[in-house]
């Protein structure tokens, strides 16, 4: 009976081994398959868009740009947690609130909400809690017309506690730190020729965000760049998060490209 278990045991390990192996490659193969239903999706989507010129484009708002790129930069990494996420967006708000010094406040568009995105909160909470500084704390957040970070990420704390969210402090930048940051997101975006899509390709080398991310925001980027009008736009956002909800990604994966897109869809409606 030994001999008998003797010589079973290496068959089992080696049927569970292979078993692992089919299954780590039917993810691979299924996370491959939703990479090209969304670059297919994207493809689709470019070519039904109308020709228009570069200074032409209809989404072209630079305040949203600069919140969408400091949301990445501050949020990007393999290691980023849901505590990284909240205090990403207050980077994010404190970085459109200094684009948007000396600008009237817009008038958004309707709604554009993805009740299927579990971190539509965070576009959510961007252009609300922004809009608020803006329209009730400018001169608390900007004294003297000078920006104040510490004051905005104070606010956007005090904001959030509301609703019991809490901000972790202790990993906010100084007012000075912000400032150097702020100028190089602004360099960020010079280099890029103000493309979202090319800083994105810059964070993935700079290790910030993996290559699949990089991958998929850079088309989702590209395709806000060319579209034809907010409203395909926002369509299009829609369509691809839900496949990514759908997709085997990983949950800080989902996490990540989840959160930027609501933000994404959320900002450049308020600052159309």
């Amino acid at each position: 009976m030994k001999k008998i278990i003797y010589y079973l045991i290496p068959c089992v390990c080696s049927l569970l081994i292979i078993g692992c192996t089919k299954e780590d490659q039917a993810i691979e193969n299924s996370e491959e398959a939703t990479l090209q239903h969304i670059l297919e999706l994207t493809n689709t989507f470019l070519k039904t868009q109308d020709k228009i010129t570069t200074s032409a484009k209809a989404i072209d708002p630079a305040i949203a740009k600069i919140d969408i790129t400091a949301f990445l930069d501050s949020y990007g990494g393999p290691n980023s947690s849901d505590d990284d996420l909240n205090d990403a967006y207050a980077d994010g708000i404190a970085a459109s609130y200094k684009a948007a010094e000396g600008v009237a406040p817009p008038n958004p568009g309707g709604n554009v909400d993805n009740t299927a995105n579990a971190y539509d909160y965070v576009g959510k909470y961007h252009v609300d809690i922004l809009d608020y500084q803006i329209r009730n704390k400018s001169n608390y957040v900007s004294p003297n017309n000078v920006f104040k970070y510490n004051r905005s990420i104070g606010v956007t704390s005090d904001y959030l506690a509301q609703d019991q969210i809490q901000l972790n402090m202790t990993n906010m930048m100084s007012n000075n730190q912000f400032d150097m940051w702020y100028l190089h997101l602004q360099q960020q975006l010079q280099t890029a020729n103000g493309l979202i899509s090319q800083t994105i390709l810059a964070m993935e080398a700079a290790g910030k965000i993996s290559t699949l991310e990089s991958n998929i925001l850079y088309h989702y980027f590209d395709a806000q760049e060319n579209a034809s009008s907010l409203t395909n736009f926002i369509q299009y956002s829609i369509q691809i998060e839900d496949i990514i909800i759908n997709s085997s990604y990983n949950h800080p994966t989902k996490r990540f490209l989840l959160s930027a897109m609501a933000t994404a869809r959320h900002d450049f409606n308020y600052w159309q």
